[in-house]
């Protein structure tokens, strides 16, 4: 019985100091220190059409226009800047690397130094939504959790290490999710609450696309709580006046005249090619010509695809589903880079880590089903799942209406839910909590395995494992210190075959 009463009391402390503000900004400091290895590591160019982006941020510093009204010949190996890929994130980057250019001509520098921007951008992101679960009921052990295990998913640190907009979407899905969270909490319509949230999601729609569904969702969602908040229209104009009226001018003022900007750019960005083009993303080929298309590796691999595409069997609905799920969870667990001769290299399989992720997947999902009904779910936690299941969604069609196109899948990528996986993940451990219920021993023998096994394989050690000199900038010093460090790592861990 002491025995037990000693588990117990043991078990008690260990939950609470993984619930410590303290565990929270270490876990913090873990991720940034992880991702900044690898972005002072990795060889230029890393996955993820960091080539791009860095391309496209030089082009801004020579352009300062947000606004691209025509395209030099010269970018035509960028695709179609006007209507495509650059974004307000690729303006922003140009600032940091003027800033870096002015202090050395150091290519490395240069790109080391933007690496670690999309670092600090995606630890902000990662306190954000920490900010977000506790300011809605979540308790703190369950976000840290959170931040430990998307901390141990190697590609994360691989994309928050390379210069892409994605690292600057992250901060922003949580700021439009809090933004969002406040209003739903408040008793009445708040015109200010309201204009803030307008400006985080125009701000996401014109840092990349895939935030227009986000968007959409959110506005939505809105709309249904103030539908039945306030269904007399007469009381949100009189609230509006109220609040004009009692609201700080300068700040009132301030934020309206951002939110203006940021909707013209919008308009820019997105109306004018639906008005043009009648899409908010048309074809390369229809804004510039084909043949100055085909300059584009990217567009002409798109190109040659489709051309070939009655050579390859199409996947039926349900194939192609369960392919892209798998695709999915697949690439979570994987490691890349270029190499000094121009290939694409991908590390080897661990089979530890790779079967904890795997159960984490499949269980983790199986017990929120299970678990959903009973649940005591934390506030606004149906306006955080109905934004990411829409977001969900939305990828998913768009990369089965691109699979149709050419029988093969073009742009499948995991770290397109990165924005939503905090909150797909402290989901999951919610309900695993409530499905053990008061059983600290058992919680905290779970916690213990999980936590070993995530070592086996998951985040910086993954990175460091797999690679090779021919993924790291060629310096001594970072080649040395790798080499070390795998070396030390490798009677751990427990290695298969290539992939």
């Amino acid at each position: 019985m002491k025995i037990k009463q000693q588990m117990a009391k043991y078990s008690n402390k260990f939950i609470a100091a993984l619930g410590s503000k303290f565990l929270t900004y270490s876990l913090l400091l873990f991720f940034f220190l992880q991702a900044s290895w690898v972005a002072v590591s990795y060889r230029f160019p890393m996955l993820f059409d960091e080539n791009y982006h860095f391309n496209v941020i030089k082009y801004f510093i020579d352009n300062q226009s947000p606004i691209i009204t025509a395209q030099d010949t010269k970018y035509d190996v960028l695709g179609n800047l006007m209507y495509g890929n650059a974004s307000l994130f690729h303006q922003l980057m140009s600032y940091p690397l003027m800033l870096i250019q002015h202090l050395t001509d150091n290519f490395m520098f240069e790109v080391i130094g933007l690496r670690l921007i999309g670092v600090g951008l995606t630890v902000l992101g990662l306190y954000l939504f920490v900010k977000l679960f506790i300011d809605n009921g979540v308790p703190r052990i369950f976000a840290n959790l959170t931040v430990f295990v998307y901390s141990m998913f190697p590609l994360t640190t691989l994309v928050a290490a390379t210069t892409s907009y994605d690292n600057l979407l992250f901060p922003i899905m949580a700021a439009f999710l809090i933004a969002g969270s406040n209003i739903i909490k408040m008793k009445k319509f708040n015109l200010k609450s309201y204009i803030i949230f307008i400006c985080i999601g125009l701000l996401g729609c014109l840092v990349k696309f895939t935030f227009l569904p986000v968007m959409l969702a959110g506005v939505i969602y809105m709309s249904i709580v103030e539908y039945k908040r306030t269904k007399n229209p007469k009381n949100i104009v009189a609230t509006t006046k109220k609040d004009f009226r009692d609201t700080n001018k300068p700040i009132f003022y301030g934020l309206l005249l951002i939110t203006t900007v940021l909707a013209l750019l919008f308009s820019a960005r997105y109306l004018v090619p639906v008005y043009k083009y009648h899409s908010p993303i048309p074809d390369c080929a229809k804004v510039l010509s084909y043949p100055r298309c085909e300059n584009s590796p990217v567009y002409s691999m798109g190109e040659k695809s489709k051309k070939t595409k009655d050579t390859r069997r199409a996947y039926s609905f349900y194939e192609y589903g369960h392919n892209w799920v798998w695709q999915i969870e697949g690439q979570f667990s994987g490691t890349a880079n270029s190499t000094i001769d121009g290939r694409i290299e991908v590390g080897s399989r661990l089979p530890i880590f790779d079967l904890l992720m795997f159960t984490q997947f499949i269980l983790g999902f199986l017990i929120l089903v299970y678990m959903w009904k009973s649940l005591k779910k934390p506030n606004n936690w149906n306006f955080m799942l109905s934004v990411s299941v829409f977001l969900v969604l939305s990828i998913f069609l768009f990369n089965i209406a691109s699979y149709y196109s050419a029988n093969t899948d073009l742009n499948v990528q995991s770290r397109y839910l990165f924005s939503i996986l905090p909150i797909l993940i402290m989901m999951s451990i919610f309900a695993t909590s409530k499905l053990i219920g008061k059983r600290p021993v058992a919680k905290s023998l779970l916690l213990l395995v999980v936590i070993i096994l995530s070592f086996q394989g998951g985040g910086l050690t993954k990175h460091i494992l797999e690679s090779n000199q021919t993924w790291y900038w060629q310096k001594p010093k970072v080649i040395n210190t790798n080499n070390k460090a795998r070396e030390a790592l490798q009677p751990l861990i427990i290695e298969s075959s290539k992939y």
